[in-house]
């Protein structure tokens, strides 16, 4: 249990409301039904625990100043309260990130990137993330039907588009892309292979919408 003096004085965390609990006479079952209570904020239930915790401290011959700072507490920490193993994990969490964030930049950001194609915004988490880049010199470069791979990828000292992350390109595209790129050196002979491969227009046009044929000698 963490002590109130690492605190201040202060039931800042869920573990001293139960150890408070505990010590005037509630069992340990007890005293973890009332830290869930506080962490789900069911402001309704605590009100029953007034009386409990006022029977409590006359059966066990407490002060009445003990029941009424306890309750005091309970009905502040309904509002919202924090456990301690979480605020630990939490700040632990944070520190390491911070870390690599700061001393592996390229790393830390491609990571995020990948990530965004499982938020229900990718493209906005992206531009986010983007902006964030710019602070730390690191270019978001545009997808390119060669240059890019599936995923997002370290281009020297940048990242480059990856093109999965292109509206309109599924997984299903991706053995159909393979078949066809990084094998031409002219936008002519992609649109043969594309048709080759068998990829529809849309495809296509999603490429093409988004840069990722850019970069060739034809315009």
């Amino acid at each position: 249990f963490p002590s109130h003096d690492n605190t201040g004085g202060v039931a800042l965390y869920q573990e001293q409301l139960m150890q408070m609990a505990s010590k005037i006479g509630f069992s340990l079952d007890e005293a973890e039904i009332l830290r869930r209570i506080v962490g789900k904020k069911k402001t309704d239930e605590i009100k029953a625990w007034k009386d409990k915790i006022k029977n409590k401290c006359k059966d066990n011959k407490l002060p009445k100043e003990v029941s009424e700072i306890l309750w005091k507490i309970l009905e502040d920490s309904a509002n919202y309260s924090f456990n301690k193993s979480h605020s630990i994990a939490y700040a632990a969490l944070a520190a390491i990130t911070i870390y690599l964030k700061f001393n592996y930049p390229k790393e830390f950001f491609l990571s995020l990137l990948k990530m965004t194609r499982n938020e229900p915004d990718p493209i906005g988490e992206i531009s986010k993330i983007q902006k964030e880049m710019t602070s730390f010199g690191i270019k978001l470069l545009r997808p390119h039907i060669i240059k890019s791979e599936m995923d997002f990828s370290i281009e020297n000292e940048d990242i480059r588009f990856g093109l999965l992350s292109i509206k309109g390109i599924s997984d299903k595209s991706i053995e159909k892309l393979n078949e066809f790129r990084n094998k031409y050196s002219n936008k002519f002979e992609i649109f043969q292979a594309a048709e080759e491969a068998g990829l529809n227009i849309g495809i296509l046009c999603s490429l093409i919408q988004a840069g990722a044929l850019t970069g060739f000698k034809q315009s």
